[in-house]
This record gives C-alpha cells, structure tokens and sequence, in this order.
C-alpha cells in the first residue's frame, strides 16, 4: 500500500461508516443524484417535446380536448338516467338472465333499471335458477310464473314441465312443456325430456 497501515484503516473505517451502519450519507448520494440527473434532463431534453420530427397530427396539443376533470364528482360523467332506454334495458335483462337476486336488487335501487316482469324481454331471460333446483316451491310464484311463460322463459317451461309431470300427475302438460324447454336448448329440460321418452317406450325419440 502507498500509505501503509494508516491509509489502510482509513479506508476501511470510512467503508464502515458508509456501509456497515445505519447513516443518511448513502440516500443523500443518491438523492443528489437523481436530482442532478433530471435537472440536466429538464435542461437540455424539454425543449425538444414535442419533436421536431414527430408529426403534426401525433402533437396532443393540435387536438380540442376538452377541458374535463377527471374527478368522480365532474357533472359530465355519464350517468344511468342519460342513456336511452334500449340499452338499459338490454343491459337489465342480462342481470337477470345471470340472476334473478340480482335482477331484484337493481331495480329496487335503481330507478333508471326499472323494467318489471310486463317487458317481454326481461321475462324471456330472467334466470329463475332456485326453482329450477327445487320446482316444487313454484306453487308460491303463480304470478311471476304466469308472466314468465306467457314471454316463453325457458326456465319456467322446465319448472312447469316437472310440477306437472311429477307433482300433479298430467303427463301430457308435463311433457308438453319439458319438449318446449329442450327445443330452447335448456340443459336440464333436455336430459330429462330424453330420459322420460325412453321410459315410455320411445327410445328413437328419447335418443
């Protein structure tokens, strides 16, 4: 070493105190520098944005935006109340053709979502899927029932179908409705519609 023992534990007590220890020396380093790399930045790159040789039409400033807050509070935001009735409409009926709790809950808080059971529609798609599991709990839902199948709801005509054929013994009404909801493509009601023709001797059919 140039200096000895003496430079040598210099050297080693500075990397010490700089390394090995809690110190503000190391983020204050790092802070003048950063700050020194973006006033050079702000000094000599700035003025070249937008480029010289970016197109006119890329430059944001040749653009009319408006002047638009981007707060949730701004009055421009678009609201329920300010889109046309088709589309609020279409967008109900896919809330209930996922779930009828949730069809319920939205236009029961929301005045602008308020499409009842008379639109054919949100009758047509209204997924009734609690009754579909458990039919013979229908019987406290004549009225609901009775709109959903004047609008030809898929759910309904299976729910029908099986309180018919099972619980009031009308193998003809059963039936009847169970062949209408497999021609919609309903899941359930094709399956079941299948296995009760076979039963009854028409395996072709059931087939």
């Amino acid at each position: 070493m140039v200096f000895g023992s003496k430079g040598t534990d210099v050297i080693l007590t500075v990397e010490q105190f700089c390394c090995d220890r809690p110190n503000p020396i190391l983020q204050i380093i790092y802070i003048a520098i950063i700050g020194s790399v973006y006033f050079v930045i702000a000094k000599s790159s700035f003025v070249y944005i937008p480029g010289y040789y970016i197109a006119h039409v890329h430059n944001k400033n040749t653009y009319n935006f408006p002047n638009i807050s981007m707060e949730p509070t701004n009055r421009s935001l678009t609201r329920l109340d300010t889109m046309p009735d088709d589309m609020l409409r279409l967008i109900i009926s896919k809330v209930g053709a996922t779930s009828s709790t949730d069809y319920c809950n939205a236009v029961l808080t929301c005045k602008s979502l308020n499409f009842g059971l008379d639109d054919p529609l949100i009758a047509k798609t209204l997924s009734i899927a609690p009754l579909v599991e458990r039919p013979h709990l229908a019987n406290g839902y004549e009225k609901m029932m009775e709109s959903l199948l004047a609008a030809n709801n898929l759910d309904v005509h299976y729910v029908k179908g099986m309180c018919e054929y099972f619980y009031f013994d009308n193998h003809f009404f059963g039936l009847h409705h169970l062949r209408l909801a497999s021609k919609g493509d309903h899941k359930e009601a094709k399956y079941l519609y299948g296995f009760l023709l076979m039963a009854l001797g028409m395996i072709e059919k059931g087939k």
